[in-house]
């Protein structure tokens, strides 16, 4: 395994810009918040070399 992320350690990610804003999306969410905002959302990425080490 190469690398687990979580919203304690997440990438940087951008904040999308609202369409009420002038840009294009219609959420401002970005993944790995430390916010669940519905069901199925994803809490973490993991990198590996392969299949099996990621599970």
């Amino acid at each position: 395994m190469l690398a687990v992320y979580t919203h304690l350690n997440s990438l940087k990610i951008n904040k999308p810009t609202a369409i009420a804003d002038g840009g294009a999306a219609q959420s401002t969410y970005t993944p790995m918040d430390d916010v669940i905002i519905h069901i199925v959302l994803n809490i973490g990425i993991v990198i590996a070399e392969t299949f099996e080490q990621a599970t």
